[in-house]
């Protein structure tokens, strides 16, 4: 009852107690014997919470709780403000208390986890509370006072922190964590004080003194004045500290204050350019490879974890890890290679996202008439490739077409032809009844029925010559025939070279015709 500065006596506790030896009465002893009771006890709890349990088993948390928190109460600057005996004594038994007590939380938090969120305002003041009163400054190259008892409280932080995350809430004491935090990853810097006391500050050159007994005294003047340092000094506290920066950074940068976010940056900074700077002799906490591999990851996680309102530092990182890649410790090259390749993956993505957008190849869809086109050009040319191309539409003419045309009078005029356009079909019976304009001055004469029978067996014989004449000298005036199914005929392709056959229509033809004028010369009445 040291905190309420109280008294207890046997007779205030109630419930049955173990049996245990008699404390002695001597107060060095009685202390002693006391605190290894505890620590046993400490043990054994710990152990309890480590295995596991058979059946279902209720943990009194509460009660531990307040176990550790009544520990923890008691602090070295409460009993300097009151010395005594006592209490002289406790102060120098106290870290081992607190120690225990830190042990028991790790144990709790391995165990219960998530059943401590109701509780993490209570735990997280027991952190911020066992730190800020063992922050005691010291000189360059010394370990500090309280060290190990920091580095338990950091390892029960980080065990706090890894567990929980963000649900931890450790966010509600940024300001003084993050204060201790860079009180103890800060490097020390070695400060030379000049004295002016004993100085001759006038004029005249000081006198001098006799030496006397000169060998012994300069050699103990000399050792006096040379200061031992340690270059691993605080090295363990620091890489602890480090790894619950880490950590704190990582769950809960973006949800931190700018200004905190802000110190944050610049300290690691700062930090890492002395580091890099003095790369032969590095700053007295930071000797050890340990400790700058766990800088370098609270860069990392700054890097990660961005604030919204802050530049980001991936640049100065991009930059840190490549220098840091020559550090002769190979467990720090090899992580600043590990997070320069993911610096650089930030800065320019090597492959689209595994759910990321699909990107569709775009087509153009023609119309459906132009590709049944271009499917019946080439069916047609794959079946046929050395068979000339004819256009598939027949051409017909009726009898009475080829006697009116025949009887035409064609003298001094060039040979029309019967195809003029291939939507004209040849066969319409509207063109039958037209009488040609040149003939009404001179209407021909009739004709005998011997004559007429010859002139319809001569044009039944030679009409399919004609037909195949009258087409072929159509495909040297018209550029495209359309087919049946739509298809185009282009003046590219090989047209039909006249043969011996189609000259011999040409004689016959002629021969018809000639047939015809002396008919008409002849005049009716002759035979």
């Amino acid at each position: 009852m040291v905190e309420t500065d109280e008294s207890s006596s046997s007779n205030d506790i109630n419930g049955e107690m173990f049996q245990l030896n008699i404390i002695p009465d001597n107060t060095i002893d009685r202390r002693d014997v006391l605190i290894h009771r505890f620590t046993v006890f400490s043990q054994v709890l710990s152990s309890l919470f480590t295995e596991s349990f058979t059946a279902v088993a209720e943990i009194p948390v509460e009660n531990i709780l307040r176990l550790v928190c009544d520990c923890l109460a008691v602090n070295g600057k409460m009993l300097e403000a009151r010395p005594s005996t006592d209490h002289l004594l406790l102060l120098a038994l106290l870290p081992t208390v607190h120690k225990t007590a830190l042990s028991i939380l790790n144990s709790l938090i391995l165990m219960c986890r998530q059943v401590l969120i109701p509780f993490t305002s209570t735990i997280n003041k027991l952190f911020i509370q066992s730190l800020v009163w063992t922050r005691v400054n010291t000189k360059y190259g010394q370990q500090k006072q309280y060290c190990t008892l920091r580095e338990c409280v950091y390892k029960t932080m980080t065990t706090w922190l890894q567990l929980l995350g963000s649900s931890s809430n450790l966010v509600a004491e940024e300001t003084d964590l993050i204060k201790e935090i860079i009180s103890d990853v800060t490097p020390q810097v070695d400060v030379i004080k000049l004295s002016t006391t004993g100085m001759n500050t006038g004029l005249e050159p000081p006198k001098k003194k006799k030496k006397k007994n000169a060998g012994y005294q300069e050699i103990t003047q000399g050792m006096s004045s040379y200061r031992k340092t340690n270059i691993l000094a605080n090295s363990t506290l620091t890489s602890n500290c480090l790894k619950v920066f880490q950590l704190f950074v990582s769950s809960f940068g973006s949800s931190l204050q700018t200004k905190s976010y802000k110190d944050i940056q610049e300290v690691i900074v700062s930090i890492l350019l002395d580091v890099q700077c003095n790369r032969e002799v590095p700053p007295v906490p930071y000797s050890d490879d340990k400790s700058r591999k766990r800088l370098y990851a609270v860069l990392k996680a700054c890097v990660i974890s961005q604030h919204s309102k802050l530049p980001s530092l991936l640049q100065c990182a991009v930059r840190f890890f490549t220098i840091g890649q020559n550090d002769p410790s190979v467990m720090v090259s090899s992580f600043c290679r590990e997070a320069l390749s993911i610096s650089e993956c930030l800065f320019h993505p090597r492959a689209p996202c595994l759910r990321g957008p699909n990107f569709e190849v775009s087509t153009i869809h023609s119309d459906k008439s132009i590709q049944k086109e271009t499917l019946v050009n080439h069916s047609s040319i794959q079946n046929t490739p050395n068979k000339p191309l004819v256009p598939s539409k027949t051409l017909t003419l009726s009898r009475s077409k080829v006697e009116k045309t025949s009887v035409k009078p064609t003298l001094n005029q060039p040979q029309q032809t019967f195809i003029q356009d291939s939507n004209i079909e040849a066969d319409s019976d509207s063109d039958l009844d037209e009488e040609p304009e040149d003939n009404a001055s001179s209407k021909p004469k009739k004709l005998s029925f011997e004559d007429m029978q010859t002139l319809e067996d001569v044009a039944d014989g030679h009409m399919p010559s004609v037909e195949e004449s009258e087409m072929r000298t159509s495909q040297e005036k018209i550029s495209q025939v359309e087919d049946v199914h739509g298809s185009v005929v282009s003046e590219d392709m090989p047209e039909e070279k006249p043969d011996s056959m189609s000259l011999d229509v040409q004689t016959q033809n002629k021969a018809v015709e000639s047939m015809a004028m002396s008919f008409i010369d002849a005049g009716p009445d002759s035979d």
